[in-house]
């Protein structure tokens, strides 16, 4: 997934973040998963 300069992503439904790294997110999840993701202010 491109982000482009986001930096850290929240997953506020999961109690964790990730580091966007070279304006790309990877996040590992099985088959029907869904994940909200939310940055900035």
């Amino acid at each position: 997934m491109a982000i482009g300069e986001a930096g850290t992503l929240t997953l506020p439904f999961e109690g964790r973040s990730l580091k966007a790294e070279g304006g790309e997110l990877v996040d590992t999840f099985g088959p029907y998963g869904v994940h909200v993701y939310t940055w900035g202010d």
